[in-house]
């Protein structure tokens, strides 16, 4: 009975866990900009003229947004299944999917917001011996010849698997599980777009320093 009581409890804290970090990060992805100074965003609540000026602080602030609310959601779950699991005895698969969503897009996202601060991880035994202007134009060569080819690539083999995961909207692989699993699908198109925007604006920056 006391398991039966906590079943509720448990759909509710999965269902907390895969959506919201979902809706409420893409939400912050349009009105974050409105608390950065300078960025043209206005905060009289007009959606047309706020999605006009959206720019590439805003996108990062929103995959931020989104990153953070998936690994305040991966760590409560994750927390909620092992009392519940080493404690009581007992566990829920709706809680074991939520978590495994949230980690796949936390995953994911951390790429996009670790590339765009600049915390990616190196091996370059020369960086740190040649000047910042030489380092930044290998950076611009990276991101021209390896991160616009590779994740343009990387955009084009997961759209089919997204599409049809979208078709059919697809749930977790196991019986009884959380439906949804085509939303967390969908960070395999999120992370590439959002490493080629990012790309793309260090890359317009740097034409635009050249030529002003």
């Amino acid at each position: 009975m006391f398991a039966q009581g906590l079943l509720p409890f448990a759909c509710e804290l999965a269902e907390h866990s895969a959506n919201h970090c979902i809706h409420e990060g893409f939400r912050r992805l349009v009105w974050h900009s409105t608390e950065t100074p300078g960025c043209g965003i206005s905060t009289d609540g007009d959606w047309n003229s706020n999605y006009r000026a959206l720019n590439a602080t805003s996108v990062s602030g929103g995959a931020k947004a989104v990153h953070v609310a998936c690994r305040d959601r991966f760590f409560l779950g994750q927390l909620a299944m092992v009392l519940m699991r080493y404690l009581l005895g007992i566990g829920f698969l709706e809680i074991q999917d939520g978590v495994n969503y949230a980690f796949a897009a936390l995953v994911a996202l951390s790429v996009a917001v670790s590339f765009d601060a600049d915390r990616h991880v190196r091996v370059d035994v020369f960086r740190q011996k040649w000047s910042e202007q030489a380092n930044r134009r290998i950076d611009l060569l990276g991101d021209l010849f390896l991160a616009l080819p590779v994740f343009s690539l990387m955009s084009w083999t997961a759209f089919p698997l997204v599409r049809n995961s979208w078709a059919i909207l697809e749930g977790s692989p196991e019986t009884g599980g959380l439906p949804g699993l085509y939303l967390v699908k969908t960070c395999l198109l999120i992370l590439p777009a959002l490493v080629l925007l990012v790309a793309l604006t260090r890359l317009a920056g740097a034409v635009r320093r050249t030529f002003a």
